[in-house]
């Protein structure tokens, strides 16, 4: 073997190891490989050198290959089993020339047969064309021309064409010169044209030939209401059209119909008697006063007619302010101020006096003067009600506050008649006598409108201001301590700060607490949170804790727990879309694994606890799932086995381990070419009845398991 070094008559080898070569030349040197847990040769030095002690079978394949071929004095002695005498017993290896191929001959090595026919062999061992070796006698798919006309054909510099395109080419004539190198019609002067000469073309062209017309025949078309079309035999059809007051034409459906309707008249319509009745002598064009002449009886009757009324003395019937169809009386409620006849004009609060002297007999005056109802005793009518006008009402006092018509300055009492709820114990209504405020019998009051027979305190916003019910706690009206909005939301305020504010917005309900007008805890059912430490199940956390659980009981069978965000397998993957590195540390247990699972910047990692395996006694492929498995145990292999890509997400630096041993018989291992060795040591058999170790970590920059150790058991 070559770099094999013969080490006889010692007692003793020392060897030194390391990736740079010894300074002492007595020793062995060990050279480690990429993988720290194995070596990759041992050489010795040779006087001048470190050379190899031992190969491998594969570097001494490589070495070979750099010295096989032409003079290096290797030599074998079969080729795939056949010594050189049997390749050539009983015949002899013919020597091949130029445009020979050596052709097999049944189950001899065969024959020196020179090529021949379209192509040839050059002496680079080249096919190559023989011109002119391709002849269409050879070839037997022509179609329908024969052989004979084909060489007729190529022999003919004409072109020739087919029976309709000479038909098409007979009306044609050349007239100029053409280039005969390109192109001959093979038809004889045109003698066969039926066609028009070209003398005849011009004449057609310049209209000289033409010696009578052609006979047309016209008929009607389609009508509408105001179009006819006349259609001809020979030519374009023509389209008659209505007349206008621009133009002639045909009289339209419409223009027809009102001659044939005016053949009975017998008066003027109203755009006639208009149009008669226009003296000013500024009308132009003609005017349409048909049926003046019959017209002029019937006014002669009319006006005897009219003469003869003299004797009427009955009105016709009258409605309205005033009605009636002989005596005249003026309606109920229709007289108003328009209609008095005052010698002068109103002022609010003036009464209507009799003045006999003034125009009317009537006039507006300010009221007499009478005494003050302060002082004068006040009387009702039946109806037990006293109009007030310009004078207001106080009670306790002696003057009204402000504009108040009734002014109560005195503690009063308001009895009501039972304790019911159908019965208003006190009303205010406005104007119009819609509710203000209602306060019932059984204490249920209806603010700023009726009482609700389901509620204690109703209150209404009539107006929709911004906030329904405020409750001030110093009375100045400024600063509101509680207050209802119109949205619905409730706030509480301190100083002029927010402290709790509930209201629900875009169909979410939000509660707030604020300290010191800063938002610090939100409950909502898409987003929560506490600006604070937070304890849960106790009174007192700690001082480190930003969040903590306390067991509230010590009782044992009362203990309470942390529940984790619990998912299935599918919605833990499914749900990361748009995690990136913020979402580092977000925690979730996988209910079909069964494991716990953080988010670690990239992807999600177990959190690991015992090692999980899959073990089967033999199989014939494995198919790791790293998502579920780490390590893969094949107790008594019994047949040849592939481990196939492992399926799941793994992360960056994912380890998977197999342990591995056969039945007691050796047996083989392929593996898929995911897995890239980095130890020269991946088993492709096993060892008959002993255990390997072969432990991998996932490259996700290549996206490859890495193999790293393999040990296999002494």
């Amino acid at each position: 073997m070559a770099g094999q070094q013969n080490i006889t008559n010692i007692n003793a080898i020392a060897v030194a190891r390391g990736s740079s070569s010894p300074s002492n030349t007595e020793v062995l040197w060990l050279k480690p490989s990429s993988n720290p847990k194995s070596y990759e040769d041992l050489q010795i030095y040779d006087g001048s050198s470190w050379i190899l002690v031992s190969r491998t079978p594969d570097q001494l394949l490589s070495d070979l290959k750099t010295v096989d071929g032409k003079g290096s004095g290797l030599d074998s002695d079969t080729l795939q089993g056949y010594t050189p005498e049997q390749l050539i017993a009983d015949q002899s290896i013919p020597a091949i020339g130029s445009g020979q191929l050596l052709v097999g001959q049944a189950d001899t090595v065969g024959a020196a047969k020179t090529v021949s026919g379209i192509v040839t062999v050059t002496t680079a061992g080249a096919f190559v064309y023989v011109p002119n070796s391709i002849s269409h006698t050879g070839l037997t798919d022509i179609g329908t021309n024969t052989h004979a006309q084909i060489d007729s054909h190529i022999s003919d510099s004409a072109i020739h064409v087919s029976t309709a395109q000479a038909t098409k080419l007979s009306n044609i004539t050349i007239t100029q010169a053409v280039d005969l190198d390109q192109m001959e019609i093979d038809v004889t002067a045109n003698n066969a044209k039926t066609g028009i000469t070209p003398s005849q073309a011009s004449a057609i062209v310049a209209n000289t030939a033409k010696v009578s017309n052609v006979t047309t025949n016209l008929s009607e078309g389609t009508s509408t209401t105001t179009t006819v079309d006349v259609n001809s035999s020979d030519g374009t059809n023509a389209t008659l059209a209505s007349a206008s007051t621009t133009r002639a034409g045909l009289m339209s459906k419409a223009k027809f119909d009102e001659v044939v309707a005016n053949n009975a008249k017998v008066g003027l319509t109203s755009g006639q008697i208009t149009i008669l009745n226009n003296t000013s002598g500024t009308n132009t064009g003609d005017q349409d006063i048909s049926g003046i002449a019959t017209n002029a009886s019937n006014i002669a009757t009319n006006v005897t007619a009219i003469a003869l009324n003299t004797a009427k003395v009955t009105n016709a019937t009258h409605t309205g302010e005033v009605t009636g169809s002989g005596a005249l009386t003026i309606a109920d409620d229709v007289v108003d101020e328009a209609n008095l006849k005052v010698s002068n004009a109103p002022t609010n609060g003036y009464v209507l006096t009799a003045r006999s002297g003034n125009t009317g007999g009537m006039t507006w005056e300010v009221a007499a003067g009478g005494d003050n109802m302060a002082t004068a005793d006040l009387t009702f009518d039946a109806n037990h009600y006293a109009d007030l006008g310009s004078y207001s009402w106080t009670l306790g006092g002696t003057a009204p506050i402000g504009t108040s018509k009734i002014c109560l300055l005195k503690d009063v009492l308001v009895k009501g008649t039972d304790n019911a709820e159908a019965t208003s114990g006190f009303k205010v209504t406005d104007v119009n006598n819609d509710i203000l405020y209602d306060i019932r019998n059984n204490g249920q009051i209806g603010y700023g409108g009726a009482y609700l027979n389901t509620v204690g305190h109703k209150f209404r916003n009539p107006n929709n201001e911004a906030i329904i019910a405020a409750f001030d706690n110093d009375g100045s009206g400024g600063v509101e301590s509680f207050k209802i909005n119109t949205n619905g939301s409730f706030e509480s305020e301190q100083s002029g700060q927010r402290i709790f504010w509930s209201y629900r917005q875009s169909g979410q309900s939000y509660i707030k607490l604020f300290d010191a007008g800063t938002e610090s805890v939100r409950f909502n059912k898409l987003t929560s949170f506490i600006n604070s430490d937070l304890l849960v199940g106790g009174t007192s956390i700690d001082s480190k804790a930003m969040f903590e659980i306390q067991q509230p009981s010590t009782n044992i069978s009362q203990q309470k727990y942390f529940a984790n965000a619990r998912l299935s397998t599918a919605g833990r993957l499914g749900s990361d879309t748009g995690f990136d590195a913020t979402k580092k540390g977000f925690e979730c247990y996988d209910t079909d694994i069964n494991k716990k699972y953080f988010w670690n910047g990239t992807a999600w990692e177990k959190i690991k606890g015992n090692i999980e395996s899959v073990s089967v006694a033999s199989a014939s492929t494995i198919t790791p799932n790293v998502d579920s498995s780490e390590m893969e145990i094949v107790s008594a292999l019994a047949a040849a086995l592939t481990i196939a890509a492992p399926t799941g997400t793994p992360h960056e630096g994912k380890e998977l381990t197999f342990r591995i041993k056969d039945d007691g018989t050796a047996r083989g291992l392929t593996w898929n070419a995911i897995f890239v060795d980095y130890t020269g040591a991946l088993p492709t058999t096993t060892v008959a009845n002993k255990t390997v170790y072969i432990g991998c970590k996932y490259n996700s920059v290549d996206t490859k398991w890495d193999v790293v150790a393999v040990q296999v058991q002494p």
